[in-house]
């Protein structure tokens, strides 16, 4: 697909409220226990509500919750081992080391080494100059080999692409990481990593995961790993796996309960996003990496990317309002055409709402095959016309 890259230059006003510490979190969601439905798998992070899945390759950070059946992805019994909530009923599951040798090569999708993340998005950015205090809570699973001394959260204005090369280069550097000289090896309670940090300004999104690279990276056997584990029968590779639970980003002037204070309105420039560049009132854009499962409407996770810098539009324009429009090729009837297109505009619309965006800010129409802007003659152009646009309504 082809796009045209837009931004809006528009201001944002953020109502800034001081309250005690428990309604000061800036993370929504932090302890995982809202979804929009039961985990049955893996690689069903998307579920949990206000939270991301990414990585260096196919993201898959997982999503256990005791709704989910036993032994699978429920609590405390699940694929990994046993371990009960740090609180609620949920909790996040992400790779954190991953580095796979020639022999086992062949046993394991990805191709070289890989990183998992959680990401999510702040109710409001950081404000420049101001501390901040952040933790959250790490178990390593049972059934894993090794442990690692390497996990951080990582505070930005936009949301990182998280590549191996720059892993690689060290180009992420992460506000609250753990102190790498004592191991993250407890499987049975949690490990708290916190810290405080000056802002600033700006930042917006909040990752976890390990950012540094493989030479930086301490490694643990783990002893009192399962000689049953699922890793060890079916994929041998050198393994670090953790739980994430209990995510918190607070003011530090918050720690000081105030609840009866008034709300501060601070005006705010958007955040520099570059990606879309320029736009007006009535200019479409098409989304370039938005890919779906084979004649169906879900949405597949090399889409993630693309959407989340759509959401950063949205979030830094608050009084933004678009239409999602989704197009198809000719093969098929007008009537399916159309349908299929409307549920995959809408899949979209779905996921931009479920991270918070408000629903009357974003509308949706499919018009199937109606309007090629290729050839349909030939597989490329059929290609070009499957496609997902938006359309600025209001600026």
């Amino acid at each position: 697909m082809y796009a045209d890259k837009w931004f809006s230059g528009l201001g944002m006003l953020i109502i800034i409220f001081t309250f005690n510490v428990r309604a000061q979190n800036l993370v929504q969601n932090g302890s995982f226990e809202e979804n929009n439905a039961c985990p049955v798998g893996l690689d069903e992070l998307v579920l949990c509500d206000h939270w991301l899945p990414c990585g260096t390759n196919h993201p898959s950070p997982d999503y256990f919750h005791s709704c989910s059946s036993p032994h699978r992805m429920g609590i405390p019994n699940n694929a990994f081992g046993h371990q009960y909530a740090r609180s609620g009923q949920a909790y996040a599951g992400l790779i954190a080391y991953l580095t796979i040798d020639q022999e086992n090569k062949k046993n394991w999708e990805l191709s070289n080494n890989h990183r998992e993340f959680i990401q999510t998005y702040l109710t409001y950015p950081l404000e420049e100059g101001k501390t901040y205090y952040a933790e959250f809570h790490v178990s390593l699973v049972e059934d894993c080999d090794y442990g690692i001394a390497n996990l951080g959260l990582l505070l930005t204005e936009e949301t990182p692409e998280l590549t191996w090369p720059k892993i690689q280069f060290g180009y992420f550097k992460p506000q609250i990481r753990h102190d790498s000289h004592e191991f993250i090896d407890n499987n049975k309670v949690w490990t708290k990593i916190s810290g405080t940090f000056i802002a600033k300004g700006g930042e917006n999104v909040l990752t976890i995961g390990n950012f540094d690279n493989d030479d930086a990276t301490r490694v643990k056997k783990n002893k009192s790993a399962k000689l049953n584990n699922i890793f060890r029968k079916k994929f041998l590779p050198k393994m670090a796996y953790y739980y994430i639970d209990d995510v918190k980003v607070v003011p530090v002037d918050s720690l000081e309960s105030n609840p009866e204070a008034e709300p501060v309105f601070v005006h705010r420039d958007p955040l520099n996003h570059e990606y879309f560049g320029m736009m007006t009132v009535g200019d479409k854009i098409e989304l370039s990496n938005i890919y779906f499962e084979f004649d169906k409407s879900t949405l597949l996770a090399e889409s993630f990317f693309e959407l989340n810098k759509l959401f950063d539009l949205l979030w830094e324009n608050v009084e933004m309002e678009i239409l999602i429009e989704g197009h198809t090729d000719i093969i098929g009837s007008d009537v399916y055409n159309e349908n299929l297109s409307r549920q995959r505009a809408k899949a979209v619309v779905d996921y931009l709402v479920k991270k918070g965006i408000p629903a009357t800010r974003i509308y949706y129409k499919g018009y199937g095959r109606s309007m090629p802007i290729a050839s349909n003659d030939s597989e490329d152009g059929r290609s070009r016309n499957r496609r997902v646009e938006f359309l600025i309504l209001k600026r």
